[in-house]
């Protein structure tokens, strides 16, 4: 199939190869289809789909000239909505109007991780939590804080979990914290301890909502995570009136001014910096973590 058919269409050839014990290629450039429903098809967990991406540059297409692939780069540019999928092949495109403009994929996101920058002892760990409600009512974002003079100058998000469609009890949520912090430190040289040690902090909403626990959900998360050797408590954000607001500003000019970083594979934080539309519920959970994990810099 070149481009996906309609979601019945799609079906209606699936069920037949499926019959003949035959097989399925898909091509595509996402750009202006409504591909979610695929999207979930390709990504779930026991997928027998295989998915490659491939991006529009001189190498991938050598059959047009480099001035070209420059031309077409520069048309898309032009326009950002979708900039993403034509030229890397995004499942979907930045939502015009959103609210963190600042945030360009181009600039912003880092391999993992920024050339091991994130090794020195005196950085400052942050963990956000959030219980939300939803498809990832679960999700906690882990940032890099580097200041000078006391004032912050970056911050990167390391690493990300999300419970997806399933759902994530206190011990489920305790072992992706301590999986996310052994993953740092194994790519970045870090001792577990240092990590821990050097100003370490959780921060989490003590609104579960959905789950009727409040309060005490985290402390159910705390008794498990000192199972697994982390003995921090989980902070609740001392809330006050214009708090999102503000953790929202911030991170926009963090952006802007070209402080903060995101590790490609924290994939529900990309969704949520590329649309995001400030006072709609949609791809605000990435967001209200990060907003914990930053809200001592507010």
């Amino acid at each position: 199939l070149d481009e996906p058919p309609p979601e019945d269409l799609f079906f209606e050839n699936l069920g037949r190869l499926l019959d003949r014990d035959w097989f399925m290629l898909v091509t595509c450039t996402p750009a202006g289809y409504p591909l979610k429903w695929f999207k979930k098809i390709v990504e779930a967990e026991d997928t027998d789909w295989e998915h490659y991406t491939i991006k529009f540059n001189r190498f991938s297409c050598p059959w047009y000239s480099e001035k070209q692939i420059k031309d077409w780069i520069g048309q898309w540019i032009k326009t950002p909505g979708q900039y993403g999928q034509r030229i890397n092949g995004d499942w979907e495109g930045i939502t015009v109007g959103r609210f963190f403009a600042g945030f360009n994929f181009e600039k912003h996101v880092k391999s993992r991780d920024i050339n091991r920058g994130l090794s020195s002892p005196t950085l400052k760990w942050r963990l956000g939590l959030d219980h939300g409600q939803g498809e990832n009512r679960e999700v906690g974002v882990l940032c890099a804080i580097r200041t000078e003079n006391g004032v912050c100058q970056t911050v990167h998000v390391a690493r990300e979990f999300k419970s997806g469609s399933g759902l994530m009890g206190a011990r489920e949520i305790a072992a992706a914290i301590k999986a996310m912090i052994v993953d740092v430190c194994d790519q970045n040289v870090i001792r577990l301890d240092v990590l821990l040690g050097g100003d370490f902090r959780i921060v989490g909403d003590s609104n579960s909502s959905g789950l009727g626990k409040s309060t005490r959900y985290n402390q159910e998360i705390v008794i498990e995570l000192r199972k697994l050797g982390i003995y921090n408590d989980i902070e609740s954000p001392q809330k006050k009136p214009g708090d999102r607001e503000d953790g929202e500003a911030l991170i926009n000019s963090l952006a802007l001014r070209d402080g903060l970083t995101v590790n490609p594979t924290c994939t529900l934080t990309l969704e949520g910096l590329n649309h995001y539309v400030q006072g709609k519920e949609k791809h605000k959970d990435a967001i209200d973590a990060l907003r914990y994990g930053i809200f001592d810099l507010i």
